[in-house]
């Protein structure tokens, strides 16, 4: 339902949901471009330490079982056609991406652990 939305589109959605907006007890809705600079002054450390919160929270629901689960993201903006053709006249171009990695609890299925890495790098070495 959210998945691949712009900011202006998330605030779309939300000024169209008066149920929404009556939990999220916003009196006023944001403008698109201020979740957009809030997301790019963020620091990562707040974050991390706002999750960490809500985890304590939920502490105890949590089981002793964890799964984990990884996606990658292009950070190129070059066509599958121009890599082909690259390939083609036996050019070798290393894709850059981002990779997102999520630990999750088998039994309460809370998110307990995420990891962003720009790079390659297995599944198995992120979580210890």
């Amino acid at each position: 339902m959210w998945n691949n939305l712009s900011y202006r589109d998330a605030i779309d959605k939300i000024v169209s949901n008066p149920a929404l907006i009556a939990l999220l007890s916003f009196s006023d809705i944001p403008h698109f471009t201020t979740i957009h600079k809030f997301s790019e002054r963020i620091d990562e450390g707040l974050i991390k330490f706002v999750f960490n919160q809500i985890l304590k929270f939920f502490n105890e629901l949590l089981g002793n079982k964890m799964k984990i689960d990884s996606t990658g993201f292009s950070v190129n903006y070059q066509s599958f056609y121009y890599y082909k053709r690259l390939k083609e006249f036996g050019r070798k171009v290393k894709k850059k991406y981002v990779k997102t990695t999520i630990c999750v609890d088998d039994q309460s299925q809370l998110i307990v652990s995420y990891s962003v890495y720009f790079g390659y790098i297995h599944d198995s070495k992120e979580f210890r």
